[in-house]
């Protein structure tokens, strides 16, 4: 089955970077814009599947992007993804069109799920994503097993790991599957030189 063709946007180059990351596991990115202006165009023309936006860009921002191209036929379902949890901000992003909204803080848990969603027309909002919401603890304790085992293949104790950085209980609680963060998993990949996308490939995001 022909993977779904992402157009992703964010103004932070480090997060467009980490977005890319995620997203290429299961999709294909086939551009990204650092700007409104230039999503806009980029969306327009390669036509894809699913576009992944961030709120606030400079040119147009998120929700001026999805005004615009509501006014063209067929566009892109749209997927949000930003800081930004404010209800009201939620809200009116989903009355201008965006199929998904994302925050940035569960963007490993969440992302995935809500591109596969929205090309199906499906609506999804963090934490509200009741009978399609992925199972979290799952994904979680499969990312900690994967972990504790680039751990052991590379010979590190947890008392090691502090060396790097990482207080014994918040390694226990890595290990053990607490939901952690997308900086985390960075701080990770680089102690155990590993892709972030290697890291996450196969992991169970559904229930």
């Amino acid at each position: 089955m022909p993977r779904l063709r992402l157009v992703v946007a964010d103004d932070d180059p480090q997060i467009l970077q980490i977005l890319v990351s995620l997203l290429a596991v299961e999709f294909e990115v086939v551009a990204t814009a650092a700007d409104g202006r230039s999503a806009l165009a980029l969306i327009r023309h390669w036509k894809p599947d699913v576009a992944v936006l961030d709120l606030k860009m400079l040119g147009p921002n998120g929700i001026e992007v999805i005004r615009e191209l509501a006014k063209q036929p067929q566009g892109p379902p749209i997927v949000i993804c930003t800081v930004d949890t404010d209800p009201e901000v939620v809200e009116s992003t989903l009355r201008a069109g965006a199929t998904g909204y994302v925050f940035k803080a569960r963007m490993v848990e969440d992302l995935a799920l809500s591109v596969r969603l929205a090309h199906r027309g499906r609506p999804f909002v963090s934490g509200k994503g009741k009978g399609g919401a992925p199972d979290h603890a799952r994904f979680f304790r499969e990312l900690g097993r994967r972990i504790r085992e680039l751990r052991e293949q590379a010979g590190y104790s947890q008392a090691d790991m502090s060396a790097f950085g990482f207080s014994t209980r918040h390694w226990q609680q890595i290990e053990a599957g607490r939901p952690t963060t997308t900086t985390t998993l960075l701080r990770i990949c680089r102690v155990f030189k590993i892709k972030l996308d290697d890291l996450l490939r196969g992991l169970e995001r559904d229930n």
